[in-house]
């Protein structure tokens, strides 16, 4: 997007938009990456080295990065790109099996497609292949059936002999990489590998990509098709025995929309959004009782226990996942159970998740609960800005009225940075059907506030513009309605310094 720049940028108009999820998650990934390429014996020398060299000082990345390859005894000359290119490495992969030769390849290629004057860079692809049965396969002499890669050019081939029979590749295990990683497996491939991969990370991705694979061309078809590939995926998943709770909640939702609407160009933020819907509501009515069974034997999981355990958390994660599939039948079987959920609630997640259903209807108990969690939450403030978020979230006709009856609630300051955020980014980032209005009464609304922000918080100011940063990817309406509202930001005076690096870079 506009704002793309190196871990490590070389300048910045307004030094508070320097502290970006680039910077710190990206940042992150790279140093993991340091560590999965040196393992974790010789990382542990590197940064004992590290700390004793530098302990107290004001030190730079090279100095880090220095210490890895003095104590990892590596060359990380071409890693270092990293910090220096923006943009995301595109990795794709593509394989080939000889059956008489018992020799498997794998050929690697990178690219950088929105920065395309990028040299490549070192990726380590931590990878496995598995056989026909699951159980991973010797990769070397010393029997090792997991290696990493240094995958370091544009494209490169990599042999594996005395493989028995045809293999299916688990690659970039445990995320070894911040990629994007695109292979030639069938949708039968990543459904073995949802099955059977022994890495838990490439079994959870290769599910979204069926799910991605589907959702993507469920968008462009113009004769919509049946949502079975993905019902079968979830209900696989939904009788999975051999699955804890917490890794079944991440395996029975379907891709998101920012990931669908990156995948679709020109974006029509709507049509992702509608189409979600629609396919969410066929899981739902062809697994409506898994989904009443589900949410039923989790319910005796709700304790009141203030410390609750890692299986009560994913327990009560996937009752309420199963509770927002059963909303998208629009009967009442989500209502009443999400009443009786939030009068017997022992804990937040729980009455947040009942809250979450009633907040899009007009049942009495709306406003009833919401005045109660109001009550007994009010002098909590981090609680209270769940409290506005959720209510920006809702799918109403009268949001709009909504929203401006909430910034004169005596709750509500717009002075207060974690207050405006919840809702008025809660509404641009998650209430994809009015924000994206083609009236553009959402896009003016947050516009307007802020131009509001920016006269007493710039900072704040200028990440509410987050938003708007892909407009020049979306379809119209929703491009020109976008544009008129940033050049109208633009033209305004005694706009800060913060908010004009954005708008401009936004712009060009």
């Amino acid at each position: 997007g506009p704002m793309a720049h190196p871990i490590r940028p070389e300048s910045y108009i307004a030094m508070d938009n320097f502290y970006t999820v680039t910077v710190y998650e990206k940042g992150a990934e790279i140093i993991r990456m340091m560590k999965t390429l040196l393992g974790a014996k010789k990382y542990r020398q590197a940064t004992d080295l590290y700390f004793e060299r530098h302990d107290g000082q004001a030190v730079t990345c090279d100095d880090f990065v220095q210490c890895m390859e003095d104590g990892g005894n590596i060359d990380l000359s071409q890693f270092k790109l990293w910090y220096s290119q923006a943009g995301t490495p595109s990795v794709k992969a593509t394989s080939h099996y000889d059956e008489d030769r018992q020799e498997y390849s794998l050929t690697l290629e990178q690219s950088f497609p929105t920065q395309p004057n990028n040299q490549p860079v070192l990726i380590p692809v931590r990878m496995a292949l598995l056989d026909s049965k699951g159980n991973e396969l010797p990769l070397s002499d010393s029997a090792e059936t997991e290696i990493i890669l240094g995958f370091n050019g544009t494209k490169q081939e990599f042999i594996f002999n005395n493989i028995p029979e045809k293999p299916v590749p688990s690659l970039l295990r445990r995320f070894s990489a911040p990629v994007n990683l695109e292979t030639d497996l069938s949708d039968d491939e990543l459904r073995f590998l949802m099955n059977h991969d022994t890495d838990g990370f490439n079994r959870y991705e290769a599910g979204n990509v069926i799910k991605k694979r589907f959702m993507v061309n469920y968008i462009k078809a113009e004769n919509k098709p049946s949502a079975t590939p993905i019902i079968q995926a979830i209900e696989a998943a939904m009788d999975d025995t051999a699955i804890d709770n917490e890794f079944k909640a991440t395996l029975i939702g379907i891709p998101g929309q920012s990931i669908l609407e990156q995948a679709i160009k020109p974006t029509d933020p709507l049509l992702v959004y509608n189409s979600r819907k629609v396919v969410r509501k066929e899981i739902a009515e062809k697994l409506k009782y898994k989904f009443i069974e589900l949410y039923q034997l989790n319910k005796s999981f709700s304790s009141s226990s203030q410390f609750p355990t890692p299986e009560e958390i994913a327990s009560r994660s996937l009752r309420n996942i199963a509770l927002s599939y059963l909303h998208e039948l629009e009967d009442n079987t989500a209502n009443e159970l999400a009443i009786e959920q939030y009068k017997n609630a022992h804990c937040m997640t729980d009455r947040m998740g009942a809250l979450s259903i009633l907040c899009d209807t007009d049942l009495p108990e709306r406003e009833e609960f919401l005045t109660d969690f109001y009550n007994r939450f009010k002098d909590d403030k981090l609680v209270m800005d769940k409290w506005f978020a959720i209510q920006a979230y809702a799918d109403r006709d009268d949001i709009f009225e909504q929203l401006a009856a909430l910034t004169k609630h005596p709750g509500f300051d717009i002075h207060n940075p974690n207050r405006a955020r919840a809702l008025y980014m809660g509404f641009a980032f998650n209430n994809i059907k009015h924000f994206h209005d083609t009236s553009g009464k959402g896009y003016r609304l947050h516009c307007d506030t802020v131009l509001k922000i920016d006269s007493f918080n710039p900072q704040i100011a200028a990440r509410f513009l987050m938003p708007l940063q892909s407009w020049k990817s979306f379809a119209e309406p929703y491009k020109s309605l976008i544009k008129t509202n940033l050049e109208n930001i633009a033209k305004h005076d005694k706009l800060s310094p913060n908010t004009i690096e954005i708008v401009e870079k936004y712009l060009q």
